[in-house]
């Protein structure tokens, strides 16, 4: 089990670090704590106040809001993973703006951080052996679309 991160309203965590304090809620979406941050921003677990579930809620900074490039970039994440259907891939349900944030929510899934699961190595393929590298099948699909996607966000930053 991955431990919780630490708490980004403690003055000590965010010492000599980029990260603003938490808010305590977007929209109707109640912060309960961090689950990550990057170049886009941040992610959060949240509560849904609507629909009382736990959703994943990924903000971008007030500065880079700023930046159109960044909320093109932003706006083609949401629209792109919007787009995708598969049981390896978090559902958008929202974006939004409030109060000058924009973000984007998505489903909440549990477990080990995409960062955690990299540090033990790759994992084994699926494709049975001897079978030609260009077969694509419909489970590989939208995973090669949100690399895709990915790395064209990491090229024009």
């Amino acid at each position: 089990m991955v431990p919780p991160p630490a708490d980004p309203k403690d003055p000590d965590v965010r010492a000599g670090t980029d990260v603003p304090p938490m808010p305590e809620a977007i929209a109707h979406y109640r912060i309960l704590r961090l689950l990550g941050a990057g170049g886009m921003g941040q992610v959060f677990l949240a509560q849904d106040t609507r629909l009382d579930r736990p959703v994943a809620l990924k903000v971008l900074p007030r500065e880079m809001a700023k930046d159109q490039e960044r909320m093109r970039r932003f706006a083609r994440e949401a629209r792109a993973a919007s787009g995708l259907s598969h049981p390896g891939v978090a559902q958008v349900h929202d974006v939004g703006e409030a109060d000058g944030v924009h973000y984007i929510v998505m489903e909440h899934v549990d477990g080990e951080s995409l960062h955690a699961r990299l540090k033990g190595g790759p994992s084994p393929p699926r494709r049975p052996s001897g079978s030609p590298s260009r077969w694509r099948t419909p489970s590989t699909t939208p995973i090669s679309r949100a690399s895709s996607i990915a790395t064209s966000n990491r090229r024009t930053s």
